[in-house]
C-alpha cells in the first residue's frame, strides 16, 4: 500500500509534538532516505543509495508542492528518532515553516492508521486528507478536489494503479474500516471499499494515480514529467524532472 502514515502518542521533543486536539488538514507520510531501509523493490535495479536518494527528491518535492495546500500540515515520519533530519529537510528547501512534524507509531498498519485518525479525526466535519510520499508528481489540484468531495461523503481514496491507495480523505471518525485489509498487496483498495460498505460509509473515489516503487514505475514517472503539460504547470516539478 502506498500509504504508511502514523501517530506516534509518545513523541514528546519539543517540534515534534502535536496536540491530539490540533487540526492537520493535510498529513504527508514519509519513510526516513535510510540506504537499504526505503524503496527496496527499487534498490533492486538503481541499488541501495540511489533508491534512498531518490526517496528524499521524491519528499522535498511534496514538501514544497503542498507547502499552502489546506489551512494545516503535517510531514508524518518514520523512525521516530529522524524528527530532526525530516525539519531539516523542510527548511533546506524553504519548507520549514509551513509543516508540523509528527512521529509514526509502533503496531501494525491497520492499527496505526486506525490510531492516527482516531487521533486528529476526533468530530464531526473534522477533514483530514493524507497522502504517501510515493506520488510525487500528484497533481495538487487532486488533493484540493478531495477536500471538495469530502462535501459528499465520508471518506475520499485516491486509487494507484498498483491497487492501493495515494490519497485518504476523511470527513469524520470512522468505524473499524482498517481490519481485515491485506496490506502491500494489490487488494488493498478492493479491500477498503468492501470495508467502507459494510459499515455504511459513503465514499468517493479520485482518479487513478501511480507511485513509484520499481523501475517501472520510476520510467513512468520520467516519462509524465517530460510530458507537453506535467512538468510545465510547476516549477517544482520541473526540478522534479531534473534529478530523477
Amino acid at each position: 500500500c502506498s500509504l504508511c502514515f502514523f501517530f506516534n502518542e509518545t513523541a514528546t521533543a519539543e517540534i515534534y509534538t502535536l496536540s491530539l486536539n490540533d487540526a492537520l488538514p493535510i498529513s504527508l507520510c514519509a519513510k526516513h532516505w535510510q540506504p537499504g531501509r526505503v524503496k527496496t523493490r527499487l534498490a533492486r535495479s538503481v541499488g541501495p543509495q540511489s533508491a534512498a536518494n531518490l526517496q528524499r527528491v521524491f519528499i522535498e518535492a511534496l514538501l514544497v508542492r503542498m507547502a499552502t495546500s489546506g489551512d494545516q500540515r503535517a510531514c508524518v515520519y518514520a523512525p521516530a528518532d529522524r524528527g530532526p533530519e525530516f525539519a531539516q529537510l523542510a527548511e533546506t528547501v524553504a519548507a520549514g515553516r509551513n509543516w508540523t512534524f509528527v512521529a509514526q507509531a509502533d503496531g501494525d498498519l491497520g492499527r496505526r492508521m486506525g490510531v492516527y485518525l482516531d487521533a486528529v479525526v476526533r468530530r464531526e466535519d473534522h477533514r483530514v486528507v493524507v497522502i504517501g510520499s510515493d506520488s510525487p508528481h500528484l497533481p495538487v489540484a487532486w488533493v484540493e478536489r478531495a477536500f471538495r468531495l469530502l462535501d459528499e461523503a465520508a471518506v475520499v481514496l485516491g486509487p494507484c494503479r498498483d491497487g492501493g491507495y495515494y490519497l485518504l480523505g476523511v470527513r469524520r471518525p470512522l468505524p473499524p474500516i482498517f481490519e481485515r485489509i491485506s496490506w502491500g498487496t494489490d487488494l488493498v483498495l478492493q479491500q477498503t471499499v468492501v470495508r467502507l460498505d459494510e459499515a455504511g460509509c459513503t465514499y468517493r473515489l479520485l482518479p487513478t494515480w501511480c507511485d513509484v516503487d520499481d523501475q517501472a514505475d520510476l520510467d513512468q514517472l520520467v516519462l509524465d514529467l517530460a510530458g507537453p503539460c506535467l512538468a510545465r504547470q510547476e516549477p517544482e516539478l520541473r526540478r522534479l524532472a531534473d534529478r530523477i
